[in-house]
């Protein structure tokens, strides 16, 4: 599965800061699943996924298969949150995740953990999305924990490499 090409969206790479997505999911759920959710949040909001440097989600989901998969199709890292770092966010409150997992929000919550929301949540069949634009003091090396696999070295050479070419221009 090739990674598509940026949209010709009205973005400016030079000016709009890289955006988080935080991603709630079943256990189970099909990777095309949460590309394709991605990608509508995404064109919703009329930005590039060019811009896309980390997926964030709770820790339980670390190793996820369909997470997993969707951070090495986009070529970025996923980055983790305990229940308690979720639950102090400003995100939207679901009772039913609140029992499930123990915070009321998974994926706002996981994407205001890098900055402002550009999206509120957006929902599939087995998923949750929300888009966030990184704030001024985001650090992607120190952005929430490593998920297995995204060791300190590759998580700073997908953002080098993210950064470069988010920003490159056309």
């Amino acid at each position: 599965m090739a990674k598509p090409a940026p949209s010709a969206s009205g973005f400016d790479a030079a000016t709009t800061p890289p955006i988080v997505v935080g991603i709630g999911c079943r256990r189970g759920v099909a990777v095309d699943e949460i590309i394709a959710l991605v990608e509508d949040a995404f064109a919703t909001a009329n930005q590039s996924v060019s811009l896309l440097v980390a997926i964030a989600s709770l820790d339980r989901k670390a190793a996820e298969p369909g997470l997993v998969a969707a951070a090495a199709y986009f070529r970025i890292p996923l980055r983790t949150f305990t229940a308690i770092e979720l639950a102090v966010s400003e995100a939207s409150v679901s009772t039913k995740i609140q029992t499930l997992v123990g915070t009321p929000s998974v994926a706002e919550a996981a994407a205001l953990r890098a900055g402002s929301l550009l999206t509120p949540k957006l929902k599939s069949a087995h998923a949750t999305c929300a888009l966030a634009l990184t704030g001024p003091d985001f650090d992607l090396a120190s952005f929430g924990q490593a998920a297995p696999g995204n060791t300190p070295a590759s998580t700073a050479s997908m953002a080098a490499s993210r950064s470069l070419t988010s920003n490159a221009g056309p």
